[in-house]
């Protein structure tokens, strides 16, 4: 029973069930010290937290396990905010762009560019 408290108690308020990205849902989990679930809690979800263009939103109240569904919706630096607790951040994109995608898409380009200025001359 100790080590669940002292487990709790290391990973702070608020845990989220996975990391977040945009379209899938996670579950956001709000406890107390000692572990026990907050119940009837208001959480809401900051993105681009101080920063120009700051928007909150509320995704929900606690149910009586501290727990509430979350799906985000856009990607980018947010925080989750339940009371005066609050869970920074980052929401990304499921699958980034690999580096030989990226390669291929700067050969493409130069290659447009060099065929529109090459025919020029």
């Amino acid at each position: 029973m100790m080590v669940l408290l002292t487990i709790a108690a290391l990973a702070g308020p608020i845990t989220i069930s996975a990391p977040p990205t945009p379209g899938h849902e996670i579950e956001v989990t709000y406890t107390d010290k000692r572990g026990k679930p907050k119940v009837g809690a208001t959480i809401s979800v900051i993105h681009r937290p101080g920063l120009d263009g700051e928007q909150q939103l509320a995704i929900g109240i606690t149910d009586s396990r501290g727990r509430v569904r979350w799906t985000p919706e856009q990607s980018g630096v947010a925080s989750i905010k339940a009371n005066d607790d609050e869970f920074p951040l980052r929401i990304s994109w499921p699958h980034p762009p690999s580096q030989t995608a990226l390669l291929l898409g700067l050969l493409f380009l130069t290659s447009i560019g060099t065929a529109v200025y090459g025919w020029r001359r």
